[in-house]
């Protein structure tokens, strides 16, 4: 659709293209497609220095095209490549092998590389087993995937869950369009990109890679949810308005500064307000996306009042709302000196469950190790109402009775880590001795 006319040898040492009456050799042909990656998704003025980037792969040429298009794309470490092989025998894993250059890793050798990885590429879509998933996930890297190249058959990169997915475009006069082999359909596309000098949503995947590299090395503090928030908030609508199935949420252009992480420091918490949000599961406002509009579209607010919201979406979910040095609008005359969280639900009718309580819980320690030993209040604590509900009892997410101050912190640390519930401080070993040491081991 390019009018290209490629002639490539079988060791890609002589590639010549035919393009608008000249020859091109293969440098040329590569810096071609790399400088137009660069230009158009603005990489120049970023860099992914101290970012640690792997590539789910061997050293390939299929591999070594990857790391290679990852590292030249902008400034920062090379590209790690890990090819890995296994074997399942009545539904056990064995014979697994992590080949890092010269080098092969177990599986558990494989996983400390991979602990401290900032992004992890799966070019090569697929499937993996379970035991490898896990690692991945625990790794708590961004996993990017690529979509696939079936077209409208589906999206084939089986990592969606865990991962984000990405399509490959090209340009045309100045246009953006999906290649014609990159899988879409249904909600299982999340951004399309360049793909650079070789064909294949493989080859959008490092352009994505980078990407995310170069937005961690600039906001390190970000996690994975907060990553994929503010790629949507920089990606380009090349179908529909918000997402559509050709482009998942759009194509991201790197801006010379990320707007919504250059956030004024207006809060400064020394509690935490829980509300619920009074609605049930059949009403307009059951979950984040609903409260959001509500309040973004029909108030009018800039962000969702809230600096955490709990919901029930196939499982209870933590969704993150304001950050929390950006004052709220939960609670008049406490929102620049409060963290809100809200509980999707009204508990005025029922109570919370055992699972959400202990979400919160996990959630409070969190917040207290940021920011110290904040104390919980109600919102009906400063408003004439019942939120968080009359069903809502404050002592489940608190401190539990009796706990020894010199204890508190030790207590946030294993809840937040999920090393322990938190509950019956005073049992032997004791608990709270436990906490403590095992607090003072990891600093």
């Amino acid at each position: 659709n390019l009018g290209r006319l490629c002639y490539v040898s079988q060791a890609q040492k002589h590639v010549y293209m035919y393009w608008e009456g000249g020859i091109m050799d293969f440098d040329e042909i590569y810096a071609k497609y790399l400088n137009e990656t660069i230009d158009f998704h603005k990489f120049k003025g970023w860099n992914s220095n101290g970012i640690k980037i792997v590539e789910l792969e061997s050293e390939t040429d299929h591999g070594l095209s990857v790391a290679d298009q990852c590292d030249d794309l902008a400034e920062g470490d090379a590209c790690y490549l890990i090819g890995i092989s296994y074997s399942k025998v009545d539904g056990v894993l064995t014979d697994f092998i992590g080949r890092l250059q010269n080098k092969n890793m177990d599986f558990e050798e494989t996983k400390e590389f991979l602990s401290d990885a900032d992004v992890i590429g799966v070019s090569k879509s697929g499937t993996y087993p379970d035991e490898v998933l896990e690692m991945l996930e625990e790794t708590g890297a961004i996993l990017v995937c690529s979509a696939g190249n079936d077209g409208d058959e589906g999206v084939t990169g089986k990592l969606k869950t865990i991962g984000i997915s990405v399509g490959a475009i090209y340009l045309k006069n100045g246009e953006i369009y999906r290649e014609g082999y990159s899988a879409y359909g249904d909600d299982e596309l999340d951004f399309a990109v360049l793909h650079g000098f070789r064909e294949g949503t493989s080859f959008a995947s490092p352009t994505l890679m980078k990407m995310i590299a170069c937005i961690k090395q600039r906001y390190p503090n970000l996690n994975k949810n907060n990553v994929y928030e503010v790629l949507k908030s920089i990606s380009v609508d090349a179908g529909e308005l918000g997402f559509d199935t050709s482009f998942g949420w759009g194509v991201p252009v790197l801006p010379e500064k990320i707007e919504m992480l250059e956030v004024e420091n207006t809060n400064k918490p020394n509690k935490i307000i829980i509300h619920h949000s009074a609605t049930d599961d059949d009403n307009y406002a059951n979950d984040y996306d609903s409260i959001k509009w509500y309040h973004t579209v029909s108030k009018g607010w800039n962000d969702i009042g809230y600096h955490w919201l709990v919901e029930y979406d196939d499982g209870i979910k933590i969704k993150e709302g304001r950050y929390e040095v950006v004052e709220g609008a939960h609670t008049i005359g406490q929102n620049s000196q409060s963290i809100g969280i809200c509980l999707v639900g009204n508990y005025d009718a029922y109570e919370p469950t055992k699972e959400q309580y202990a979400t919160i819980r996990k959630l409070v320690s969190e917040i207290r190790l940021r920011w110290g030993d904040l104390p919980l209040y109600r919102h009906s604590d400063f408003a004439n109402k019942t939120c968080p509900g009359v069903k809502f009892d404050m002592a489940e997410i608190d401190y539990p009775e009796g706990i020894s101050e010199w204890a508190k912190d030790g207590y946030n640390y294993v809840v937040a880590n999920g090393v322990s519930d938190g509950q019956r401080p005073k049992d032997n070993v004791t608990r709270e001795e436990l906490w403590t040491m095992l607090r003072r081991i990891n600093e």
